[in-house]
């Protein structure tokens, strides 16, 4: 009876080795920023993930430790079974054989669902013990390869890249970052704002005045019922002589070409839009083509660059003034 139950306990051990060196412990390829992200915005899968990834580590060095406890025993079972001599050779061979077992589908399969199984309690274990296993998180490789898996990842580490980025490097990263995530209703002016003039106003001295005084160069214009109908540009009227006694209509002047974008069309669809059209304003209208609001090209870059384009340098015709600037 005693070989035959020895022989029972070496099939035990070898079917427990088989099980689990094909048992594979989950681990996201998500990085731990987005997981913690995700968690926080109420994603339990996330959560989930967050956990089994702290948990990685100690439950890898359980399972080293583990297989290396069963081979002794495996081994030992078999010299008990057969002897030294003849034992310890079967027991070598036979440990070799069995990791060709552990690639089988099969044996892949069930280990896996037995793993699963019991997969929850054992993080839940790790992580509460986490003080008393000390020991096997020591014998464990931590070191990870930092993954950027998303675009708020990312901007995490342009913020806190302190010692490598200026804050106006760091500002245009995220701006070109955000830029393509940003749609046309967030930089136009709501129509409601835009400053409009009448295409049967005279371009006289008080309305240029007024023009120049509101701090644009663009200026749409409407017709008796508030359509647009053109856009006016300071250019427009420079070579306009209101000295004479028949002065010019703004629709003499205006230009009648005009340009749409949706008000829901990516930001970078609507710079693509200015490229094309050579144009500096476009018309937003939404999907009753009703206009809704202005968009500047002005504006636009504004957000591409995250910054204004207002610069306080502005000595672009003193040779004198632009030499002496370096940056």
């Amino acid at each position: 009876m005693q070989p035959i139950l020895l022989g029972i306990i070496t099939i035990g051990f070898a079917v427990a080795i088989v099980l689990v060196s094909a048992m594979r412990p989950h681990r996201s390829t998500v990085s731990n920023y987005e997981l913690r992200r995700r968690a926080d915005n109420g994603d339990s899968r996330a959560t989930n993930d967050e956990r089994r990834n702290k948990a990685f580590h100690y439950i890898r060095s359980l399972q080293q430790i583990l297989l290396g406890l069963l081979g002794v025993l495996f081994v030992s079972s078999i010299v008990a079974w057969l002897g030294t001599g003849l034992g310890v050779l079967f027991a070598l061979a036979l440990y070799c054989l069995l990791q060709l077992f552990t690639r089988i589908p099969l044996c892949k399969k069930t280990a896996q669902k037995f793993y699963n199984n019991y997969e929850a309690p054992l993080v839940n274990f790790v992580l509460s013990h986490k003080k008393l296993l000390w020991w096997v998180s020591s014998s464990s490789n931590h070191h990870e390869e930092h993954r950027i898996t998303s675009r708020w990842e990312l901007e995490h580490l342009v913020d806190t890249s302190d010692a490598i980025l200026s804050e106006e490097e760091k500002t245009r990263i995220k701006a070109g970052l955000q830029f393509t995530t940003k749609r046309v209703h967030d930089s136009m002016t709501p129509i409601a704002d835009v400053k409009t003039i009448k295409r049967t106003e005279i371009l006289g001295p008080l309305v240029l005045d007024d023009l120049h005084k509101s701090g644009h160069s663009k200026f749409p214009v409407v017709d008796e019922n508030a359509n647009i109908v053109g856009i006016l540009t300071v250019r427009d009227v420079l070579t306009i002589d209101t000295t004479r006694k028949h002065t010019s209509m703004v629709e003499t002047a205006m230009s009648k070409k005009l340009f749409y974008v949706h008000k829901d069309q990516p930001l970078s669809a609507a710079l693509g839009a200015f490229m094309n059209t050579h144009s500096h304003m476009l018309i937003v209208i939404d999907t009753n083509e009703e206009v809704v609001g202005i968009l500047s090209l002005h504006d636009t870059l504004e957000v591409l660059i995250g910054k204004s384009l207002h610069d306080s340098f502005n000595d672009y015709d003193d040779k004198r003034a632009v030499a002496s600037r370096s940056n």
